[in-house]
C-alpha cells in the first residue's frame, strides 16, 4: 500500500515542479500567452488538488 502513496507523492512533486516553472515563465509573458499560461497553471493545480 505504501507504494500507491509512494506514487501518487511522486506525482505531486513532478507536477509541483512543472507549476514552478511554469509560475516563473508566465511572469516574463504578458498578454494573451500569459492567460494562456495562467490557464494551464491553473489545470495544473486541479491536478495536484486531485492526487491529495
Amino acid at each position: 500500500m505504501s507504494e500507491v502513496f509512494e506514487g501518487y507523492e511522486r506525482q505531486y512533486c513532478e507536477i509541483s515542479a512543472n507549476l514552478l516553472k511554469k509560475c516563473t515563465a508566465a511572469a516574463a509573458l504578458h498578454g494573451e500567452q500569459k492567460k494562456q499560461k495562467v490557464s494551464e497553471i491553473k489545470s495544473g493545480v486541479d491536478e495536484a488538488e486531485s492526487l491529495v
